[in-house]
């Protein structure tokens, strides 16, 4: 996702893992917003037991724009590309001196943006474990903030024969 992020390029890309969850970037041409979206079988049941608390908690600054929503998928989140530190065009009437000081400035940003996908990278590698454990973390604070009173319980359908209590 970093090489994604850093290069000024459209792509539409779809991934599947050994539990059916599937993933999708996709950014058109000239978009500003790099969209991640994200689908499993029991999407709709995390969405209701946690998940979109989760999403307001972790991933607020990806909400996506109203229409931003990637077809076939039940959680979008959107990248805004334009917030990355953008480089300077050199310019011909510039002077040698000018012309490297934008370079050596062109050079930092460069740096700034790969740290800056990395982190992002890095955030979207655990966006499957944190959703997959929304309902676990709102029963457990739940259970913190009631003090061990009864805490939210559901039932997951993980898989198609295969489902989870909380």
């Amino acid at each position: 996702m970093r090489n994604v992020i850093n290069r000024d390029l459209p792509i539409m890309e779809a991934t599947h893992d050994y539990d059916n969850c599937s993933y999708k970037l996709y950014r058109g041409e000239n978009d500003q917003y790099l969209l991640f979206g994200f689908s499993c079988n029991c999407s709709k049941q995390i969405l209701l037991n946690g998940g979109q608390e989760m999403l307001d908690e972790q991933y607020s600054e990806f909400k996506p724009q109203p229409g931003q929503n990637l077809d076939g998928c039940d959680v979008t989140l959107a990248i805004d590309i334009a917030k990355l530190p953008q480089p300077q065009k050199l310019k011909k009437t510039m002077s040698e001196d000018e012309q490297n000081a934008i370079r050596a400035q062109n050079e930092e940003i460069k740096r700034q943006r790969v740290e800056a996908a990395e982190a992002i990278s890095t955030k979207f590698s655990k966006f499957k474990r944190d959703f997959i454990g929304a309902p676990i973390g709102r029963a457990l604070k739940g259970i913190q903030q009631k003090k061990g009173n009864q805490a939210h319980s559901c039932e997951i359908a993980y898989r198609h024969d295969e489902s989870y209590w909380v």
